[in-house]
């Protein structure tokens, strides 16, 4: 699932998460970095002369966010907070699955 884009200079840096934890970076449509996590990890990358690292965080002060920095030759260049879809799709599941199993149990 697409989380967010951003435009670093002229590229287009896009940020995808699945909800079984698979992050994927694309530089200009072309993946670029691909990683497994629940907590956040670091995607390093080149595009001609320039050095990239996205950076994912999980806030645990507000569960359903993500913290992404992109650097970009050392330089912080994005800070962001992404809202975690996968979480809230999860947790609405749940919810609803538990919902329906306590009304089962009643009747």
């Amino acid at each position: 699932m697409k989380y967010k884009e951003y435009s670093v200079g002229t590229n287009k840096v896009e940020y995808y998460n699945s909800i079984i934890g698979k992050e994927k970076v694309k530089l200009n449509g072309k993946v670029v970095s691909s990683k497994k996590t629940f907590f956040g990890t670091i995607h390093k990358f080149n595009s001609g002369s320039d050095t990239y690292v996205f950076i994912t965080n999980r806030d645990f002060a507000d569960s359903l966010s993500v913290k992404v920095s992109i650097i970009k030759n050392e330089k912080l260049v994005i800070e962001d907070m992404v809202r975690d879809k996968n979480l809230l799709l999860l947790v609405l599941v749940v919810g609803f699955f538990m919902l329906w199993v306590m009304s089962r149990s009643i009747v």
